[in-house]
């Protein structure tokens, strides 16, 4: 059957939510007030340079970075997020505290940011957290560092309190005081030893049920640590195993036999990292007491960066995290495992180009999009929140899971390489596909306003749709959310340093073609259009463009 055209209004319009507002009040919001206000693949900013910063900084003055989250089930689930905030720089030893806000609708709308632990101080660093929820002392815990910042000692910073460790009993609403866990290490492992941002572990099974186990770097590249307690948190040991040149920031997972399973970010310098950017990773059969050898993951690529890792109620694991084989941190990608060994499944949540650094993941949330995770964006210092289905992770196609994710054997963007359009206006073959299917997003580069983009489906002599790339994803709006220019975006439509894209689905079922043309009769602009030019265009519907002046 065919289907009716859908207008550039229609089109336009589903490209163009109000923003989501993260102004929340300072009380929890009705658990029911706002759970649509975070619909399936958006995008809300948890923290930005609009919300309070640290020490009740004006916007602008904060810089978010290194996130954790951690979903906490009951009547009323709640989700907690933490992120470091820096004062005017990205520098790792810049002074920051930790900002925490919290969400009783999964997500759609937040609290204030409040300080679990003091408030802003130009000498100290807080920073790396780590989150766990203790369903056994229906507690949260929250790890982290606290270093007072000093040239020399620990790769430049001197250490004043260490590892610490927060409990709440509310559910992340207060927080009691601290307890020195760096103190109560053996000596080889209580000095620099910071968390991985993230989440810890709780054992499920097995004859270390119960046990709290946390990871994290003791200095930078020098190795990680293992910390446990068998007394939910009252006191900690550690384990060295895994304390090996070029290893960092570690994420752990329960496995389905009850091992525990470690990855490693590394520097690609340490024994038996070979080539290419994979995380090592290593399992322990002791509740993390003792660990295996240290191997190399061949499914697991990473830009050099932290990824979270974690336990689906039914033993499968979750990997989360930029998927690149540069050091550019982009390409959000979520793989699944049944056992660790293999990663072959995947889900990749953002296109490539889009920044994404530092991630935090959660699941089982009583939704049918029952993950979220939280995100670096990088380009413009925010943390980002989007949720997904668990279920969307799918097998892949490919043995080669770098291939099958990043590439893929029906690439919309290996289809565009190297494309040429005609400057007569005739339109040039992009991409097709027989058979069913559904057009999931569209990343073009070197692209300028006199580009249009059409889309057959099901065999169909006149496209479906058909648009402006610039106006479909907002280029010369220049006012509310995209104010300053470019690098802007969300999850759904956005103009970055490298291209356009747009995640919008396009289901067919019998054959899928794209085409692009030039307008000729438009000169090539020397800059993005303003909103003056883009309003003189007659086929624009002006139901979505901004004031026009």
């Amino acid at each position: 059957m065919r289907r009716p055209r859908l207008p550039l209004a229609a089109l336009l319009l589903l490209l163009c939510p109000e923003a989501a507002r993260t102004d929340s009040p300072t009380h929890d919001p009705h658990p029911h007030d706002a759970a649509a206000a975070l619909p399936p693949g958006a995008l809300l900013s948890v923290f930005n340079s609009s919300v309070r910063g640290p020490g009740g900084a004006q916007p602008g003055q904060a810089i978010w970075s290194i996130p954790a989250l951690l979903y906490i089930p009951g009547d009323v689930g709640v989700l907690l997020s933490v992120a470091e905030g820096r004062e005017s720089s990205l520098s790792d030893n810049a002074p920051c505290t930790l900002g925490l806000r919290r969400s009783t609708d999964l997500g759609g709308s937040w609290s204030d940011v409040a300080f679990p632990y003091r408030g802003w101080d130009r000498n100290q660093k807080r920073a790396q957290p780590q989150l766990l929820w203790d369903r056994q002392t229906r507690t949260a815990l929250l790890m982290f560092s606290n270093i007072t910042l000093a040239p020399g000692g620990c790769d430049g910073v001197e250490n004043e309190h260490g590892f610490l460790q927060l409990r709440s009993t509310d559910r992340g609403l207060s927080w009691g005081d601290f307890t020195n866990v760096q103190a109560q290490l053996q000596p080889e492992c209580n000095s620099c030893t910071s968390p991985t941002s993230g989440v810890g572990l709780r054992l499920s099974q097995g004859p270390h049920k119960d046990r709290l186990v946390f990871i994290g770097p003791h200095n930078s590249y020098h190795g990680d640590v293992v910390v446990f307690s068998d007394d939910g948190g009252r006191s900690y040991r550690c384990s060295m195993d895994l304390h090996k040149p070029g290893m960092d920031e570690g994420s752990i997972a329960e496995l389905r036999n009850g091992s525990v399973m470690a990855i490693l970010r590394n520097n690609g310098e340490c024994p038996g990292c070979g080539s290419g950017n994979r995380f090592m990773y290593s399992t322990s059969d002791d509740g993390g007491q003792h660990w295996g050898p240290i191997r190399r993951h061949p499914d697991l690529v990473t830009p050099i960066c932290q990824a979270s890792l974690i336990t689906m109620t039914d033993g499968s694991l979750l990997f989360a995290g930029p998927y690149s084989n540069t050091s550019q941190r982009h390409n959000l990608t979520v793989l699944g495992s049944v056992d660790g060994t293999r990663f072959d499944r995947a889900l990749q949540l953002l296109p490539p180009g889009v920044p994404a650094g530092y991630t935090g993941l959660q699941c089982g949330l009583p939704a049918e999009q029952d993950c979220a995770i939280i995100y670096e964006d990088d380009s413009a210092h925010t943390i980002n929140l989007m949720k997904f289905s668990s279920a969307d992770v799918k097998p892949i196609k490919s043995d080669d899971a770098e291939t099958a994710v990043a590439v893929g054997a029906e690439s919309f963007v290996a289809a565009l390489a190297g494309v040429r359009l005609p400057t007569d206006g005739s339109p040039a073959a992009v991409y097709s596909v027989e058979g069913g299917g559904m057009l999931t997003r569209l990343w073009v580069t070197n692209a300028d306003e006199r580009v249009w983009m059409q889309v057959f489906v099901d065999g169909e002599k006149e496209p479906s749709v058909a648009f402006n790339l610039f106006a479909a994803v907002a280029v010369g709006f220049e006012s509310g959310l995209f104010a300053g220019g470019e690098p802007f975006g969300n999850a759904l439509f956005g103009k970055i340093e490298g291209g356009c894209y747009l995640n919008v689905h396009v289901p067919f079922s019998d054959g899928l073609r794209i085409t692009s043309s030039l307008e000729p009769e438009t000169p090539a602009p020397t800059q993005y259009p303003s909103n003056r030019n883009l309003c003189k265009r007659q086929d624009i519907a002006e139901s979505c463009l901004p004031r026009c002046n």
